[in-house]
């Protein structure tokens, strides 16, 4: 009698806990589909004067940074990121709405030289100084 008690909780256990454990391996699962969908919409367009920032799954979002207003930049490689050719570049701006812009996924360029000049170009243009 005790041997079958036991048999019929392990079974029990286990009915209750594969759901759970599944669940559990469908998490990371679903959140790794979530990212690779994200960014593969996510978009930037640099133009002479201006970056148009393209991204969202559910909510898609369309933002607009002026060349002018980009103060400094960084560019991260990290080993996962070598490996797949790609790079983030984060823009310091002194845009209210996005005061840091971090470009994510970028494929390994001179992306950061050419937003450089642009910038460079687009001040001298506007006639736009920075005083701090």
């Amino acid at each position: 009698m005790p041997t079958t008690l036991g048999i019929l909780i392990v079974v029990l256990a286990e009915m209750v806990l594969i759901p759970y454990v599944l669940w559990m391996a469908a998490v990371p699962f679903l959140y790794a589909a979530y990212r690779g969908v994200y960014f593969a919409i996510l978009r930037y367009e640099v133009s002479q004067y201006q970056i148009k920032y393209y991204r969202g799954v559910f909510n898609y979002k369309t933002d607009f940074l002026e060349m002018y207003r980009i103060k400094d930049f960084a560019v991260e490689r990290p080993l996962h990121l070598r490996i797949f050719g790609i790079m983030h570049l984060t823009l310091a701006t002194s845009d209210n709405s996005h005061p840091i812009l971090r470009m994510e996924g970028i494929p390994r360029s001179n992306i950061p030289d050419v937003i450089r000049q642009l910038v460079e170009r687009a001040r001298k243009d506007k006639r736009v100084y920075e005083v701090d």
